[in-house]
């Protein structure tokens, strides 16, 4: 009964072994020196990412990390030959993102300044009219579980009208578990708070000078 254990063995072992060396000979020699040695890179954040686009291309800028500063850049090169837009693309174009966000700073705290408050306060009420997106869940959920029973009850009546229960056991399954997947989605539905303009006002105060705030300890690099 040894002999089995052992063939078993022999070829996991031939597999690792293979494996490895296939994966060694593809590497570089300082991979083949110290294949266990990983080099972690941590990913590069960036505070507007996919939200910057060049304006004479159209297209989303991509981020660049230097020792003094990040960019986000918009390179000619990677146009399409021949695109309309190479005829004014500059060749590289380059945009620092303290300088960015120091401007987006000073555009919020001035939407929270003594004088734009009201109005700022009147569009954020305004943001939450039209219909309230739980409800409208909460309607159609509704409807599946409507139909759904009223799947059910033709499937009743054609039992007591004599059809063979086992042609109408699928469909009745089928019309149960939509009923309890609308139930379980109507279930998990979140209430969505809104808020008068009293209470954004009263946020605003407790959050304090917005200018300041969204600043922080910032400083230009």
């Amino acid at each position: 009964m040894s002999l089995p254990t052992r063939r078993s063995s022999s070829i996991e072992e031939f597999t690792r072994v293979q494996l490895e060396l296939r994966a060694r000979a593809g590497a570089s020699r300082a991979g083949r020196s110290s294949p266990n040695r990983t080099r972690v890179v941590a990913a590069a954040t960036y505070l507007f990412r996919g939200a910057i686009r060049h304006a004479e291309c159209g297209r989303k800028m991509e981020g660049a990390k230097r020792s003094h500063a990040t960019f986000y850049r918009c390179a000619a090169r990677t146009l399409v030959p021949g695109a309309r837009e190479l005829l004014d693309h500059p060749p590289t174009v380059y945009l620092r993102e303290d300088h960015l966000a120091n401007e987006v700073n000073r555009w919020i705290g001035g939407l929270f300044s003594p004088r734009n408050l009201e109005s700022t306060v009147a569009a954020l009420v305004g943001s939450q009219e039209g219909p309230d997106p739980a409800e409208v869940a909460e309607a159609a959920f509704r409807r599946r579980i409507g139909a759904a029973e009223a799947e059910m009850a033709r499937l009743q009546r054609a039992l007591e009208a004599g059809w063979d229960p086992e042609q109408l056991t699928s469909q009745d399954n089928a019309a149960v578990a939509e009923k309890r997947a609308a139930q379980a989605g109507m279930d998990a539905i979140e209430v969505t708070e809104r808020f008068s303009a009293n209470e954004v006002r009263e946020m605003v105060a407790e959050l304090g000078d917005m200018s300041t705030r969204s600043s922080g300890s910032r400083r230009p690099c």
